[in-house]
This record gives C-alpha cells, structure tokens and sequence, in this order.
C-alpha cells in the first residue's frame, strides 16, 4: 500500500520540509504557552484536543472532500478514470494521502494528550483518544464519499458544501465520544463497557464508510459490481439500533430494516446514474433472463425496493417497533403493514417523478424540480387545501377514516399509475426524438 502511486503523489505534495518545520515549532510554542501559565495541565491537554478537532475532523474533511472535487474542477478526473490505478489503491492514496498533513499536525496533538498529566483527565484517557482518532476517520471517510458521489455522476460540487454533511456528523460523533459519563451501555441485555462499545461502533462504521467509498469508485471506475454493500449495510444497522432496546425479533427487525430500507432507497435514487442508456443496461439483461449480468447492472436501490416489499408483511409478527409506531403516528391505530405499503407506493410515485424529470430535455435540472413538486405534494397542497382534497396529494396521513385502509391505498396506486403514465409519455417523445 504505501507503494501507491497515488499515495506518493499526495504525500509529496502535502508533505514539504517547509510544513514538516513550521509545525512541530509553532505548536511547542503553543504549548509551551500552555504549560507555563497552566501547571495542572488541564488547559493544556485542552488546547491540544480542540486542534486535533478541529485539524482532523473540520480541516481533514475538508481535504478528503478536496481531493477528489479538485479533480472535477480541474477537469483532470476523467485522466485518474483511465489510469491503471485500481479503485483500491486510488482510495487508499487519496483519502490517506491527501490527509497526511493534517494527521502529522494531529500526531503531535495526540503526543501532548497522552503525556499531560492532570487528576481529571487520566480517567478514559486513551479510550477518549482513540474516538477522537476514529471520529476524525468516520468523518473524512463520509466526506471523501460524497465527493465520490458527485464525481461518478460528473456534478461539480462547491467545496464548502460538504460542511452540511459534517455539521449533521460531527454532533453524532461527538455526542458518542462526549454525551455520556456512564461506565456501561446496555446492549442487547449486556452491559459493555460503554468506551469499549463507543470505539467498536464507531470503528464499525468507519469500515462501512470505506466499503461505500470503495464500491463508489468502482462503479466510478465502470468496474460492476453486484449490489449487495447497501442491503448488509441496512440489515446490519437494523441488527445493531436493536440491541439499544433489547428487542430483537422478526417483526421488530423487519420493521427497522423496512425503514432504513426506505430511506436507502431514496438516496440511492438521489444519487445513481438516471439517463436512458443506464435504465436499458439494466432492462436488457433482465429481458434476456440472464441474471448474473442483470444484477451487476441493477442499481442498489431497486434491490432495497424489492427487500421493502419482502419484509412488509413480516413486520406485523410480534413487532413492538411497529406497534409503538403506530400508535405514535399521525395515523394512530393504523397498522404498520398499512402504513408502509401506503409509504411504499409514495415512495415508488417519488422516484418515478424523479425519473420522468431526469428523462426530460433539461436533466440537470431534475433533483431541484423534483424536490419543488414534492414539497407542493407533501406539504402545501395538504395545508391549503381542505381535508377531503388535501387527502388525494398526501393519503399516508389525512384519510378520513382510519377504517378504511383501501381508500389510501387506492389513491397511491392512483398517484403510481399516474406517474407510470408521465413515464410512458417520456419514453415515447425521447424514442421519437432519437428516430428523426
């Protein structure tokens, strides 16, 4: 691994005699600072943390990000595509090597950490250090995949964008490491200790987060893959928010994995390839009744879709998650089987406007027009509208009778064959399009 082309091309780069000086000499001085006006070491070991932080997770995230967005916009990402590289080592050497400045700053801080000494802070020292390693991982991990994302879709990304997703991150990750003094955490009836748990977890994720890097730049890389990386990815984390309940059984993991299942599959609608030639590359091999190629060529999502319906009627066998639900729902006292087939069906008419819109002549435009009329469907016609009219755009929560299941589900078969009619319409103007 470190004879990765890639790998030395950033560390040459990142890694000059003039940053390799400057930093070891301006953090002793900070430090040294520190020390003299803090003999407790308690701001010290402070000061060293909050740069780690904000060196590792904030600044490395950001160069994660980077490192694949500077090729977009440099428009040299299409030369990386054509090298020999193989997605493994193109990985490797841009995630680890565009961040090795940052983790050379952060080594020192790491060393200030484990070396101050003070009453308060001895307690889960190293438990502490080693989070802070794997959430400062986790995050660049999350922000080198989106970038990822938008390169394999060739959509030029603004580079403080994705702050958004380390503002949603970081307090998760925070919270982890920081929220609680508890000794122990409960999972699954067993009481871990609650460092050891929060590391192995965040340790877990980080490799979820490489996997999806992985997988990313091989389909980047036009390299095929069959897609099973989302489906582990939603049953795992079924399996694991479980066990802060105790509360495993098939309806209570059908239920969990047919909502993660739910939100997987609008992300991966979000962010897979929408053009004719792709939909073809995965019709034909199925109309050809081949199925290793088709496979290969079905996008994650349509798998999570069809897991949806497989795992629907599981959910009713002794699910307290259901119950729970759909009790706390806007729906109250309607079965969970109901409320997720009228979800599924929403959901389905969602992905198929999508889709008509990114068939359109102005494709670049569809993730925003869609997001437009599906905000007029969910929120503001159902707000403006009476109740009995409001109905027909939302049916998942303002029936008029909770008794009346079919009623709801009629109307999002309504909204499917509509939406399956705009589609239609689209595949024929395109194929008369493409025949003059």
């Amino acid at each position: 691994m470190i004879n990765n082309p890639e790998f030395k091309r950033n560390i040459w780069l990142e890694l000059s005699v003039q940053r390799l000086i400057a930093v070891p000499v301006l953090l002793g001085l900070i430090f040294y600072v520190a020390i003299q006006n803090d003999s407790s070491g308690a701001i010290s070991y402070a000061i060293a943390k909050s740069i780690f932080v904000i060196v590792t997770i904030l600044w490395g995230s950001q160069l994660a990000f980077s490192s694949v967005s500077d090729e977009l916009q440099n428009r040299t990402w299409d030369n990386q595509r054509l090298s020999a590289l193989s997605p493994f080592k193109l990985v490797w050497g841009k995630l680890f090597g565009a961040t090795a400045f940052i983790w050379y700053i952060g080594l020192f801080c790491l060393v200030m950490m484990l070396f101050t000494t003070h009453e308060n802070i001895q307690a889960n020292r190293y438990q502490i250090i080693i989070g802070l390693i794997l959430g400062a991982l986790i995050t660049q991990a999350f922000a080198f995949a989106s970038a990822l994302i938008a390169a394999k879709n060739n959509v030029a990304i603004p580079r403080g964008l994705n702050l958004l997703f380390i503002v949603v991150l970081v307090p998760i990750v925070g919270r982890m490491i920081y929220g609680s003094n508890q000794p122990t955490q409960a999972w699954y009836g067993h009481d871990l200790s609650y460092w050891g748990f929060v590391n192995v977890s965040l340790l877990i994720y980080t490799a979820w987060a490489w996997l999806a890097s992985y997988r990313i730049m091989q389909t980047a890389l036009q390299i095929k893959t069959k897609p099973w990386a989302m489906l582990s990815f939603v049953l795992f984390s079924a399996f694991y928010v479980l066990g802060f309940y105790n509360a495993l059984s098939i309806g209570n993991f059908a239920s969990l994995a047919f909502v993660f299942a739910i939100l997987m599959t609008y992300l991966g609608a979000l962010t897979e390839k929408r053009h004719l030639a792709s939909l073809r590359r995965c019709m034909n091999p199925w109309l050809a009744k081949t199925p290793e190629k088709a496979l290969k060529h079905t996008p994650y999502f349509l798998i999570l879709s069809v897991f949806c319906l497989i795992a629907l009627p599981f959910t009713s066998l002794d699910s307290t998650f259901s119950s729970f639900y759909s009790a706390k729902s806007l729906r109250e006292g309607q079965s969970f089987v109901i409320i997720g087939l009228m979800s599924l069906l929403l959901m389905m008419r969602d992905i198929g406007l999508l889709y008509y819109f990114s068939l359109s002549q102005k494709p670049q435009r569809a993730v925003m027009t869609t997001i437009f009329y599906l905000i007029l469907l969910y929120v503001l016609l159902p707000l403006l509208l009476p109740r009995t009219l409001g109905f027909i755009f939302f049916p998942l929560v303002l029936a008029p009778s909770v008794g009346e299941n079919g009623v709801p589900i009629l109307v999002g078969l309504v909204h499917c064959l509509a939406v399956a009619g705009l589609l239609y319409r689209q595949h024929l103007a395109r194929h008369k399009a493409l025949s003059a």
